[in-house]
């Protein structure tokens, strides 16, 4: 189970983002939500850990709209 909070407070994540190392997919947020205590983007989701060392540094691929 991974926990994230984003550095950008814009975009928000719903479900089924890719999580990326070194490009390569190791994962998907499962649940997110913006949250007010916090002041930005939180999500959960799941790694293979054979391929990501934790702790790892991790890419969140989201998509905005235009």
């Amino acid at each position: 189970m991974l926990q994230c909070r984003l550095l950008d407070r814009k975009p928000l994540l719903y479900h089924n983002e890719p999580l990326l190392y070194e490009d390569a997919l190791v994962g998907y947020v499962t649940s997110g939500a913006y949250g007010h205590t916090l002041g930005g983007t939180i999500g959960l989701g799941y790694i293979d850990t054979a391929k990501a060392p934790a702790p790892a540094e991790l890419r969140i691929e989201v998509a905005t709209g235009a």
